[in-house]
C-alpha cells in the first residue's frame, strides 16, 4: 500500500487561504486609498506586483499617480483598459487629462460615452446612482474636451467649430453650469466677441463670487465645498483681468493668494491688477516676488508670461524699500491688526516726538504700505497715499 501524500489536502487549504487573504488585502488597500491616497500608495504598488491584472488596483493607482507620476499612471490605466474597456468612465477621463491632442479627445469621447450610458440606466431605474453627480461629471468632461480644441488643436481650421459644438453638448446637460459659461467666455474672447465673453464670464462668476468674502474672512466658516476648484478660480481671475474687471479680479485673486502665496501666476496677476488700480507700490512688490520665484525655479509653462512680467516690473519700478511684503487677508484674529484710529494716534505721537527739522511738511505724502486688515484684501493701500505711489511709478 503506497504511503499517503502528506500535506496534499492541507496544501489546497493553504492556497485557498492565500487567495482569500490577498483579496482581503486588496479590499483593505482600496479602502485606505479612499481615506488617504498617498499613504495607501506603497501597499497598492506592492499588491499590483502580486495581482497585475486586478483592474481595481490598476485604476486606483492610475488615479493617485496622475498628479505624482503621470507616465506611470498612464501605464496602469492603459493596462486596465486592455483588460476592461466597458466599465469605469473615470479611468478614461483621468488618462485624457494626461494626454494631448487627438489622443486626449479619444479618451474623453469614450469616457463620456460610458457616462451617458450610466446616466440613461440610472434614469430608467436600471442602476442605482446620483443623477446630478453624473451630470456634473459629463459637463466637466465636455468642458475639458472643448479646451483641447482651444489649446492643443487650436491651429486646426475646424477647432473653433468643434469647440463650440462640444460646449453645446455640455450646455444641453446644464446650460447654467459655471464651468460651461466660463469656457464659453474663453471661446468668445478668442473669437473677438468681447461683449458676449463678458456677459458669459460675469454670469459664471456671479454664481460663486458671493461665497468669497470681500474683506476679512474666517477659513473655518468658509463654504469651500461650494466653491470651484482653485485652478478654476485662477482661470476666472485671468479672464477677469483680460476683460478689465479689476475689482472683481482682485477679490478672486486675493482669495487665491491666501492659499497660494508663492504661485507665480497669482502674483503676476495681482501685480497687474494693482497697477491698473493705481497702486504702484503693491504692484511692484508682487512683480518682484514673481520675479524671484521665476528665477529660483524657472517653469517652461510660464515662459510666455515672462515678457508681461518684465514689462510690468519696468513700468512700476522697484518696490519701495520701506514697504513690507504683501500679505494675504488674515481674518478677524484676536490680538490682530490695530484699528485705524489707534494707528493715527501712534503716528501723531511719533510726529510730536520728532525734531521739527525732520518732520514732514504738512500735506506731504508718506510712504505707502500694504495692510493686512483685509479692507481691500492682501494689497490694500491707504487712499491718501496713492498720489505718492503714482509719482514714484513715473
Amino acid at each position: 500500500m503506497p504511503p499517503k501524500k502528506k500535506g496534499a489536502k492541507g496544501g489546497v487549504k493553504s492556497t485557498t487561504k492565500k487567495v482569500r487573504n490577498l483579496g482581503t488585502q486588496i479590499r483593505e488597500a482600496l479602502d485606505m486609498a479612499v481615506q488617504d491616497p498617498l499613504s495607501a500608495l506603497p501597499e497598492l504598488q506592492r499588491l499590483v506586483l502580486i495581482a497585475p491584472d486586478n483592474v481595481d488596483l490598476l485604476d486606483t493607482l492610475g488615479e493617485i499617480l496622475s498628479e505624482v507620476d503621470p507616465d506611470q499612471a498612464k501605464n496602469y490605466i492603459r493596462h486596465s483598459i486592455e483588460l476592461d474597456e466597458g466599465h469605469n468612465p473615470c479611468k478614461f477621463l483621468n488618462i485624457a487629462t494626461m494626454c494631448r491632442g487627438q489622443e486626449a479627445i479619444q479618451y474623453f469621447s469614450k469616457g463620456v460615452e460610458l457616462l451617458m450610458a450610466e446616466r440613461a440606466n440610472v434614469a430608467q431605474g436600471l442602476e442605482i446612482g446620483n443623477l446630478p453627480s453624473i451630470d456634473q461629471d459629463i459637463v466637466s468632461a465636455y468642458v475639458s474636451w472643448a479646451e483641447v480644441y482651444m489649446t492643443d488643436l487650436g491651429e486646426q481650421p475646424d477647432s473653433i467649430a468643434n469647440c463650440e459644438a462640444t460646449l453645446q453638448k455640455a450646455a444641453e446637460i446644464n446650460p447654467q453650469a459655471p464651468e460651461v459659461l466660463f469656457a464659453l467666455a474663453h471661446l468668445r474672447i478668442g473669437q473677438g466677441r468681447r461683449e458676449e465673453a463678458h456677459a458669459a464670464l460675469m454670469q459664471s462668476v456671479g454664481q460663486w463670487l458671493p461665497l468669497i468674502p470681500e474683506s476679512d474672512f474666517d477659513p473655518e466658516q468658509l463654504d469651500e465645498e461650494s466653491l470651484p476648484p482653485l485652478d478654476v478660480l485662477l482661470k476666472s481671475g485671468r479672464l477677469l483681468v483680460e476683460l478689465e474687471e479689476f475689482p472683481t479680479a482682485e477679490r478672486v485673486l486675493n482669495f487665491l493668494y491666501h492659499y497660494q502665496d508663492e504661485d507665480f501666476e497669482v502674483l503676476l496677476l495681482l501685480g497687474l491688477v494693482n497697477q491698473r488700480l493705481g497702486r504702484l507700490g503693491p504692484a511692484a512688490q508682487f512683480a518682484r516676488k514673481a520675479q524671484l520665484i521665476y528665477e529660483q525655479e524657472p517653469d517652461p509653462e510660464f515662459e510666455h508670461h515672462k515678457p508681461v512680467l518684465d514689462r510690468l516690473a519696468a513700468e512700476v519700478g522697484p518696490p519701495p524699500p520701506e514697504d513690507p511684503e504683501p500679505e494675504p487677508p488674515t481674518g478677524n484674529l484676536e490680538g490682530g491688526d490695530e484699528s485705524e484710529e489707534e494707528e493715527e494716534e501712534e503716528e501723531e505721537e511719533d510726529a510730536a516726538a520728532m525734531p521739527l527739522a525732520t518732520q514732514p511738511a504738512q500735506g506731504a505724502p508718506t510712504a505707502a504700505h500694504p495692510t493686512t486688515s483685509g479692507r481691500r484684501g492682501a494689497v490694500a493701500v491707504e487712499e491718501e497715499e496713492e498720489d505718492d505711489l503714482a509719482q514714484r511709478g513715473r
